[in-house]
């Protein structure tokens, strides 16, 4: 669909590279699907002119649809609004308003959900993602221990900072002061719009598996033949010597992560380390909101309320199975109690002076065991 691509190369200069990069992404992907439904005898016409409520319908039905997805479940609902939003924007810009005229006349569409609760990995999950990563499989035209190395940084560097996926990515080899730990963050969210970089904390639990990261990193620029390179993570697979390293990219970070998924067994997404960082440190002590606050980059503490309001309802679930399993572990520990007085009450047990009677009068051996043999009577 040609004006896909002419929708694109607006967007190239409305937005910065991030979001333009994610826009590309998603509109190539659904128009894909779009022509594939054509191939199929599903729609009649992927003509942005012609494009109808029939079509529009089949394209919410496909979203709607979990067989259509890997997932096995359909598209989020939030993904279902941005999928329509892109896709009434490519109409328009070729003077089809249908969209805006099935709204007016009634027709259904996809609505938000609302705020989602952000995930934060639990701290045996997190334990667990991180022996993990000394089990990655090392790559060909590569140190042994690189790619482990960079597993390593990856699930303990975000959690160390609370810094953003392409925070640690694209960060400079000279941002990592490792005399008095900080990370200055050269590339945050928002800069030059509406955050400005900033320096953050590296955690103390984490220092040295950064340490050791930085030995396998001059492993790897010695490998290569070099002296330095210009990133924290450098990529040097078929980068001449007299040119400078590049970093590598978001698809690689995701390729890591599923890998130490397979291997841990738990899933999780790259950016659920941000959230964890700030659980990890609230649930220490909650007076150091502002302090978590002020190492996220976010612009006021209300923001960081909000964010760990969501993450806390996120792990609702799991406080209330904990409240749950305390209380039937107290049930059943009652329970066995009162068998027990049960029991002793059928006996005409009621004090410990009446046990001592009953056993002193039935079984008097046991008060005063004795061993016999060899001629000999042993006191127990």
């Amino acid at each position: 669909m040609a004006a896909a691509e002419q929708y694109l190369e607006k967007r190239k200069v409305q937005v910065g590279p991030a979001t333009y990069n994610n826009d590309r992404r998603t509109v190539r992907y659904f128009v894909g699907e779009i022509e594939q439904m054509r191939e199929g005898g599903m729609i009649a016409t992927t003509n942005p002119q012609e494009i109808g409520p029939a079509e529009v319908r089949a394209f919410i039905d496909w979203m709607r649809e979990p067989s259509k997805h890997k997932t096995g479940r359909p598209l989020d609902p939030d993904t279902q609004v941005r999928y329509l939003s892109k896709l009434e924007m490519i109409l328009r810009s070729k003077g089809n308003r249908v969209m805006e005229k099935m709204r007016d006349e009634g027709y259904s569409f996809p609505k938000r959900a609302g705020a989602k609760p952000i995930r934060a990995i639990a701290e045996p999950d997190l334990m667990e993602i991180q022996a993990a990563a000394k089990r990655v499989k090392s790559c060909p035209h590569e140190p042994p221990g690189w790619r482990m190395a960079k597993a390593t940084l990856l699930s303990s560097m975000y959690v160390a900072t609370g810094v953003r996926p392409s925070e640690l990515r694209l960060a400079h080899f000279e941002d990592l002061d490792m005399k008095k730990w900080r990370f200055y963050v050269r590339t945050p969210k928002g800069v030059g719009v509406w955050a400005d970089q900033r320096t953050v904390t590296v955690m103390p639990p984490y220092r040295e598996a950064i340490l050791s990261f930085v030995r396998e990193r001059e492993e790897l620029l010695r490998f290569y033949g070099r002296e330095k390179a210009t990133y924290l993570i450098p990529n040097l697979r078929g980068v001449k010597e007299e040119q400078q390293d590049r970093p590598y990219s978001a698809n690689h970070f995701r390729e890591l992560k599923k890998e130490l998924e397979a291997l841990s067994g738990i899933d999780f997404r790259i950016k659920d380390f941000r959230p964890t960082f700030a659980t990890l440190t609230v649930d220490m002590d909650s007076a150091l909101m502002a302090d978590v606050s002020a190492q996220l980059g976010h612009a006021n503490m209300a923001t960081t309320q909000r964010y760990y309001a969501r993450i806390s309802a996120d792990r609702a679930g799991s406080r209330l199975e904990k409240a749950w399993s305390e209380r039937t572990t107290q049930e059943q520990g009652m329970s066995s109690e009162m068998v027990l007085a049960l029991l002793l009450k059928m006996f005409g047990i009621n004090t410990p002076e009446d046990l001592q009677r009953i056993i002193a009068t039935n079984a008097p051996g046991l008060l005063n065991p004795r061993i016999e043999g060899s001629g000999q009577t042993y006191i127990r």
